[in-house]
C-alpha cells in the first residue's frame, strides 16, 4: 500500500521561496528600516538577518553540496565534513546579508512629480502658475501606478487629485484610456465613480499614459478581494451601486474601444477554463485534483449559465476596490477588467468574501433595489469557483514573473504567498456546496 502523503498545489517550493524572502529582505532593508528609530529599527534589522539566512539557505550553494558529498572515513571525519558545510553556508548568509545592505534603494514603481508640473504648465487645465506642492505613490493595486497629488495654481484642476498611469509590468495589461472613457459615462449616470478630469495618451510625457480623477475620501477596506469593511452598511450600498451598474442599457459601453463580451457565451466560457488549466498545467507541476474537478464541473455547466442576461461587468468588483469614509461606501475605483457579460461574474467574485448566507441574502434584495436584473441564483456559485480558477491561474503566472526576475515587486509577492491559499480554499468550499447539484437548465 502507498502511504506517501498526497502532493498539494499550495506548498510552497524552494525556489519559489526563496524569490519571495528576497522581496521581503529588499523591502525591509530598503523601504521599512531607513524610517526606523532606536528599538523597533533594531529588531527590524534582527527580522532581516533572519530572512537573509533563510534566502542564503533555501537552497545549498554548488560548494556546500560538494562538501556534503565526500566520503567520510569514520564519524568523526563525517561531522567534520558537514560542519565545513555549515560554515561555507553561514559565509554565504553574511555575503547575502551584505549584498542586500549595499544596494541602492529601488522602488519597483515610481513617479516624477517634477515631469506632470513641466506638463501641467503646458496644458490647459493647468498652466504657467502650477506647482506641485505634493505626490505621494501608494502601496497597494497590483497593476497601475497610483499617486495623490497636490498641486497649487491650475486653472482647471482641483487641489488633490489622483493620478492612474498604465504600468509596465501589469499582470491585466489593460490601458488606463479604456478606463477613462468609462468612468465618464458611468459618473454622468450616477455611479459611485472619481469624476475623470485629464487623459493623457501619449508615452512621451511621463513614460506611460495617465490619467488624472478627482481625489475622493476614504480608505480601502483590505487589498484583496475577500476583504470586507466593519459595518454591514457600505456593503449594503455597494450592492445597490452594483445593482444600477448592471441595470443599465449596454449600448453605449459597446461603443467603446476596448470594452468586449467575454466570460458571457459558453464558447467563451470553455474557451477560456482550456487556457487557465494550461496555465495551471505550465506553471503549478502538482496536480490538484480540486483544481481538476472544478475545472470540469465548470466545464459541464456552462452552457446553463449563459441564460442570464448580458451587463457591464466591472470584472475586479469588491471592497479592495472601493473606498469607504465613515460608514458610507465613498466610490468605486479600478475599471481596468470591464467587460460585457454575466452580472453573476461581479456577484461570484464578490462571494468569495460574503461568506455568511444570511448576510448574502440581504446583499442580494439591495442589489435587485439597486437595479439589478433576475437570474436563478445558483449562477452565482459558478462564478465563484470561475473566478477562483481565474485568480488561481493568474496568480501563476504573475508568479512565474518574479522568479524570472521580470516583475519585481513585494505587493505581487504578497499576494502569491499569502493571499493565494485563502482563494484555493474558498474554491473548495464553494464546490463542497454545488458538488452533485447540477444547476437549473434552461
Amino acid at each position: 500500500m502507498n502511504t506517501k502523503p498526497p502532493k498539494l498545489n499550495t506548498i510552497i517550493t524552494p525556489e519559489v521561496a526563496k524569490t519571495y524572502l528576497i522581496n521581503v529582505a529588499e523591502t525591509l532593508n530598503n523601504l521599512v528600516i531607513p524610517h526606523l528609530e532606536g528599538t523597533s529599527r533594531a529588531r527590524a534589522n534582527d527580522c532581516l538577518r533572519i530572512v537573509s539566512r533563510l534566502v542564503s539557505n533555501s537552497e545549498l550553494s554548488d560548494k556546500s553540496v560538494e562538501l556534503l558529498a565526500c566520503e567520510a572515513g569514520d564519524a568523526i571525519s563525517e561531522a567534520l565534513i558537514e560542519g565545513a558545510a555549515i560554515e561555507n553556508a553561514n559565509e554565504e548568509g553574511v555575503q547575502y546579508l551584505q549584498s542586500i545592505k549595499a544596494t541602492v534603494p529601488v522602488a519597483s514603481r515610481s513617479f516624477d512629480h517634477l515631469q506632470l508640473e513641466t506638463y501641467l504648465r503646458r496644458h490647459p487645465l493647468g498652466g504657467d502658475k502650477v506647482r506641485i506642492t505634493q505626490s505621494r505613490l501608494l502601496v497597494g493595486g497590483r497593476s497601475k501606478i497610483t499617486v495623490l497629488v497636490s498641486q497649487q495654481g491650475a486653472t482647471g484642476l482641483p487641489e488633490d487629485f489622483v493620478l492612474r498611469q498604465d504600468w509596465a509590468n501589469s499582470p491585466t495589461g489593460k490601458a488606463v484610456e479604456i478606463e477613462f472613457e468609462l468612468l465618464k459615462r458611468l459618473h454622468s449616470a450616477g455611479v459611485l465613480v472619481p469624476k475623470p478630469l485629464l487623459l493623457e495618451r501619449s508615452k512621451e510625457v511621463a513614460g506611460n499614459p495617465f490619467m488624472i480623477v478627482s481625489r475622493q475620501p476614504g480608505a480601502p477596506s483590505g487589498d484583496h478581494f475577500m476583504s470586507l469593511p466593519s459595518s454591514e452598511r457600505p456593503l449594503m450600498q455597494l450592492a445597490e451601486q452594483l445593482g444600477l451598474i448592471h441595470g443599465m442599457e449596454t449600448a453605449e459601453f459597446e461603443r467603446m474601444e476596448g470594452i468586449v463580451e467575454t466570460n458571457y457565451k459558453p464558447e467563451q466560457m470553455r474557451a477560456n477554463l482550456a487556457a487557465y488549466a494550461a496555465t495551471i498545467a505550465k506553471h503549478d507541476t502538482a496536480k490538484s485534483p480540486l483544481l481538476d474537478q472544478t475545472i470540469q464541473w465548470l466545464d459541464r455547466n456552462a452552457d446553463r449559465v449563459a441564460t442570464a442576461p448580458r451587463t457591464l461587468v466591472h470584472g475586479d468588483f469588491g471592497f479592495h476596490n472601493s473606498l469607504v469614509d465613515g460608514d458610507d461606501l465613498s466610490v468605486i475605483l479600478d475599471w481596468e477588467l470591464v467587460h460585457l457579460g454575466n452580472p453573476c461574474y461581479d456577484l461570484g467574485y464578490l462571494r468569495h468574501s460574503v461568506t455568511d448566507n444570511a448576510v448574502w441574502a440581504r446583499f442580494m434584495e439591495h442589489y435587485r433595489s439597486g437595479g439589478g436584473p433576475d437570474f436563478d441564483p445558483e449562477f452565482v456559485d459558478y462564478y465563484t469557483l470561475y473566478t477562483g480558477i481565474w485568480y488561481h491561474q493568474i496568480q501563476l503566472h504573475t508568479r512565474n514573473f518574479l522568479l524570472t526576475g521580470v516583475v519585481h515587486d513585494m505587493e505581487i509577492s504578497a499576494l502569491c504567498a499569502d493571499f493565494a491559499p485563502m482563494v484555493l480554499a474558498s474554491i473548495s468550499r464553494t464546490l463542497k456546496r454545488v458538488s452533485g447539484k447540477p444547476l437549473p437548465g434552461k
